[in-house]
Formats: C-alpha cells, structure tokens, sequence
C-alpha cells in the first residue's frame, strides 16, 4: 500500500511528459504546414516592342515629311500680291484648315482632309481670296495620280465663285487641269460654252468683256491641246 501513491506520481509525470511532446509536435507540423509567401520587390514594367517598318513605310513616311517640311518652308513669310500672308494668317474669318495647311500639317492626299481643303479654298472667299487661291494654286502645281484627275473640277468651283480675281489671276496648272476636265468629254466645246455663258451670269458685267472673251480663248486652246494628249 505504500508504494501505491508512488506508482500513481510517476504514472502522472509519464502522462504530462507525453502531453507536451505531442503539443511541441503539433506546433512544428503547423509551422511546416504555413506557406510563407515571399513579397515582391521588383516592378513589372509593360514593354511595348515597335514593329519594324518595311522599306515602302519608310520611303512613304520620309517624302510625307519632306512634302509637309516643303509646305510650311513654301508659306512661312510669303508676300501675297505685296501683303505680308500674316495677315491674312492673322484675320479672323480665315478657316484653321487653311491655316494648319500653311504650316505644314496637312499632307495633299486623295482622302477626306485634303478634300474638305479645297471645298474651302475654293469657296466664295472675300477678303481672303489672294491667300486662298495661293494655297489652291500651290496644290494644282503639285498634284498628280488620283488627285490630279479632280483638280479641274475645283478650279471651276473656284472660278466660278471668284469670277473677278480668276479672270485676273487665273492661269497656268490651274487653267490646265481644268482643260483637263473639259477634255475627257467630248462634247467640250458645248461645256465651255456652258461655262462661258455661267461666268457671264455670275459676272454681271462687272468684268470687261474682251477679257472675258480673252479668259475662256485661253481655256479653250488649253482643253484643245489637252485632248490632243489624252486622243
């Protein structure tokens, strides 16, 4: 009997031993049970890799700079009919069409831009007429392909709007590209009749009838010589 309450102290010993075995075994099996995720520091940065161009984007890409560098060079400080194109630049009633074309920011195309271009150039245009016809003539001087097959429908817009300062002014790649729209009909000598007998109505005797007669003589012996080439 003695020895009773010394098996029951060890037996006590034995069982608290094995309780904090198993607690320190559980607590290392959650520690390796935890993912420790590792905190970036490293920024990702998005990379945009251009495409090379081909060599036809590279030939189109540099004469679109060199024509829009021509433009502005062409305009920068020009004297139109012996008044500085600033101001012209500079009146309030100019059109910001006319004014990003002189500073080199429109490329003469056949797209909706360059046609919106000589809808306002070749409209009635007042005061603005000398600046506007200087920028219409710049373009029927250098348009060609697609572009140039048109032109001679808006040099008759612009006359025909213009009457006045057309029969003044009017003359070389102008007057050809409109003989070039009269040429592609046969019936031109009908057309220019036409023509002649509108300029007169729009007129109204305001110009001089020998230099009306000599204006649409000179149409006429340019559509005459243009036939000739597309025949």
């Amino acid at each position: 009997m003695r020895f009773i309450p010394i098996i029951l102290i060890c037996l006590l010993v034995s069982c608290k031993s094995n309780n904090k075995q198993e607690k320190v075994a559980n607590h290392k099996k959650t520690i390796d049970s935890v993912i420790v995720v590792p905190k970036l520091e490293a920024v990702i940065q998005e990379v945009v890799v251009e495409q090379p161009l081909n060599n036809a984007d590279s030939i189109y890409a540099l004469k679109k700079m060199h024509k829009l560098t021509e433009i502005k060079a062409y305009f920068k400080d020009r004297i139109i009919y012996d008044q500085p194109i600033s101001l012209y630049l500079n009146n309030e009633m100019i059109d910001s069409i006319v004014v990003d074309f002189c500073d080199g920011k429109i490329y003469p195309s056949d797209d909706e831009i360059t046609f919106n271009l000589l809808e306002t150039l070749t409209k009635k245009c007042g005061e603005l007429t000398p600046l506007y016809y200087k920028c219409f003539e710049y373009l029927c001087s250098r348009s060609d392909g697609a572009l140039g097959e048109i032109m001679g429908v808006y040099v008759k817009k612009f006359i025909l709007n213009n009457p006045s300062f057309s029969i003044d002014k009017c003359g070389g790649e102008c007057i050809d590209h409109l003989a070039f729209e009269f040429a592609i009909n046969e019936e031109w000598k009908y057309d220019i009749k036409e023509f002649s007998d509108s300029l007169k109505v729009i007129s109204d005797g305001v110009i001089d009838s020998l230099r009306m007669k000599e204006f649409i003589e000179e149409i006429r012996k340019a559509t005459l010589e243009a036939e000739k080439d597309l025949r």
